[in-house]
């Protein structure tokens, strides 16, 4: 599944991770499972933001394995939607 980002458009704060991983494929967004856990923690609305009050993305957006290799032509093919979310949301801080 194509995994894009989600959160407040336009927002101050944006996390980009490398690709999705098994679990954020099942559920097309990014952050899910364990590393979704991890990132709640942080984003507790004290120190951090609420997860609500960012954007949460990759750089690349399909899942093809665990231990696939990203390539330039990934990254070709990707860039420009990652692009496109970061124009909208104007992160202050990524």
């Amino acid at each position: 599944m194509h995994v894009r980002g989600v959160g407040r458009v336009p927002c101050d704060i944006c996390f980009i991770g490398e690709g999705p991983g098994w679990q954020e494929d099942k559920a097309g967004k990014p952050f899910v499972g364990k590393t979704g856990d991890e990132i709640d923690r942080y984003l507790d609305g004290e120190d951090l933001p609420t997860r609500n009050n960012v954007f949460l993305t990759n750089i690349f957006r399909d899942y093809v394995g665990r231990d696939y290799v990203w390539t330039q032509e990934d990254l070709a093919r990707c860039e420009p939607e990652l692009l496109r979310e970061l124009r909208a949301v104007k992160p202050k801080v990524i």
